[in-house]
């Protein structure tokens, strides 16, 4: 029965991960996004962000060789430098928060980013010349806290309605080299385990078919129904998160 029951979670795991390499391959960011809050039902706060960023930094190559002509590098430029700074401050997050504190916060950061793009909600300020650094620190310390550098990126580029591909081309980039300096941080204080490794290895097929799969199903879908499709499985996912991190808290 026992046996069982790991080979059922194991197969459940491997569909989130092939799920959220789909998404990721359409649009080029939200692996994360739809991983995270379901497989922190399964694992630790440091075992999930190692296994979303090495995933990522593994499949974002195959979205990466397509989008890299379309990248605004200015905008990477004056992101980076803060993002990179708010790893520090993400890291020191990761260790001293309770986990299911961890998991509010990323289930929080889905749905507000889900609801507020649905809702055509616009940044205040997105234009200015601030915007790139701020929105840089908070994806820098999601990324180490949560695996989660997305919201912040994504709400600031769908503000500035950034045609698709640039906004897949830039956030690709930024993407990458965040997951690089943020796994550097992990591994520099011993958060990195063996058994993160493991997993990742036994997930990778799946997050890379599925990124593959996305990649190419990207031509069957309007713009619209893709958006409609990715937001409505990001407040699932993301409610899920909120639930179970609520449970643990009371």
């Amino acid at each position: 029965m026992w046996s069982i029951w790991l080979d059922l979670e194991l197969l459940a795991i491997i569909v989130i991960v092939f799920g959220a390499g789909i998404i990721s391959g359409l649009a080029a960011f939200g692996f994360a996004l739809v991983a995270v809050p379901p497989l922190l039902l399964f694992y630790d706060p440091p075992t999930v962000t190692t296994l979303c960023l090495l995933l990522v930094m593994v499949t974002r190559i195959v979205v990466l060789k397509e989008v890299f002509r379309d990248v605004e590098w200015r905008t990477v430029a004056s992101i980076l430098p803060t993002a990179l700074a708010g790893t520090f401050i993400g890291l020191a997050m990761l260790r001293d928060l309770d986990s299911s504190v961890i998991e509010l916060m990323a289930g929080i950061a889905v749905v507000f980013s889900a609801l507020a793009l649905l809702a055509g909600w616009r940044i205040p300020g997105a234009d200015s010349r601030p915007a790139n650094p701020i929105t840089g620190l908070f994806s820098g310390i999601l990324s180490t806290t949560i695996g989660m550098a997305g919201p912040p990126i994504i709400l600031l580029f769908s503000t500035r309605r950034y045609a698709t591909h640039i906004f897949r081309g830039t956030m690709t980039v930024i993407f990458y080299m965040l997951s690089f300096a943020s796994l550097a941080q992990l591994a520099r204080d011993d958060l990195i385990g063996r058994d993160a490794i493991r997993t990742t290895l036994i997930l990778l097929p799946a997050a890379t078919v599925g990124t593959i799969v996305g990649q190419r199903s990207l031509r069957h879908f309007s713009v619209s129904q893709f958006q409609r499709l990715v937001l409505l499985l990001l407040i699932i996912t993301g409610s899920i998160g909120i639930l179970s991190a609520l449970s643990h808290l009371m």
